[in-house]
């Protein structure tokens, strides 16, 4: 990807755009510490790259961009994919911090009082 986007033309900066945005929902999907650091660093590129676009685009009316609107499909496609998938994890994470607060409060997830030490089955071993 071309990291200098003050030069590049509207085309290769919406290319470059929908690359790296392409590239932030699979580092999202991976679900790592690292992954989702270089994520916000794509997300940034991707940023970078539609402002050049835009400034491409008020200074020329009549800049060619022929394949521009399928990328930008594209693009939008994929921050879609990218908030659901973002949602879908603040629900679970959501979720699995209720079940953690409940368990240690002493209760399960549906509400209802844990079971306590004493009706657990016990193993006693003499020796």
């Amino acid at each position: 990807m071309n990291t200098d986007t003050s030069q590049t033309a509207p085309v290769e900066s919406i290319e470059n755009a929908a690359e790296a945005v392409a590239r932030a929902k699979v580092l999202l999907t991976s679900a790592t510490v690292d992954g989702l650091s270089y994520c916000e660093a794509e997300l940034a590129a991707a940023i970078d790259s539609l402002e050049n676009l835009r400034k491409h685009l008020e200074a020329d009316a009549n800049l060619p961009v022929g394949g521009v609107r399928n990328l930008a499909q594209r693009i939008q496609k994929d921050v879609s994919e990218f908030t659901s998938l973002l949602q879908q994890a603040r629900e679970f994470h959501a979720g699995l911090e209720d079940l953690s607060a409940s368990s240690l409060a002493g209760y399960t997830a549906s509400g209802a009082a844990a079971k306590t030490g004493d009706e657990h089955s016990r193993i006693e071993m003499k020796g």
